[in-house]
């Protein structure tokens, strides 16, 4: 909270945990019981939301409250590790389907999920950023010869 953490995955107590250390390295604590990989705090510094994907029946994206307590699901559907993005208002991510990712976006007010892009999954991978002003975004193309760093701008 407040740039005083650093949080982190890790399988110390033997299967992957979200931890944070202190930035002066002095104090480590996990924070999740049941699993958790990649791990965002909120703009606020209120929540910590983290996704989980290798614990069959419990795959999603989840948050916490970063002083402890519950975890509480907000995405129930498989989300590969790093392959969302948390911002303010929600979380973009990608769901995998044979031929492609769907990105989707769910709305924290609303409770809504929309989609809003499709990319052909043989030349792009699943990891993506978008600009914290919600204007662009950022990912990988491969073809057979090389690969390519692809800006999206204006998509929303």
């Amino acid at each position: 909270t407040n740039g005083e953490w650093i949080y982190f995955s890790s399988i110390q107590s033997g299967e992957n945990q979200i931890w944070k250390i202190s930035l002066d390295g002095s104090k480590e604590l996990q924070v999740t019981k049941n699993g958790g990989e990649a791990a965002y705090e909120s703009q606020d510094g209120k929540w910590l939301y983290y996704s989980r994907f290798w614990t069959e029946g419990k795959e999603g994206v989840f948050k916490i409250p970063v002083g402890g307590g519950e975890e509480q699901l907000v995405i129930d559907k498989p989300v590969y590790r790093d392959a969302w993005v948390l911002r303010g208002n929600g979380i973009y991510y990608l769901k995998e389907t044979s031929a492609k990712y769907d990105m989707f976006f769910f709305e924290f007010t609303s409770g809504k999920t929309a989609k809003i892009a499709d990319f052909n999954k043989n030349t792009t991978n699943n990891y993506f950023d978008i600009s914290p002003k919600e204007d662009w975004i950022l990912f990988s193309q491969s073809e057979e010869t090389g690969s390519d760093i692809m800006l999206i701008q204006n998509f929303k």
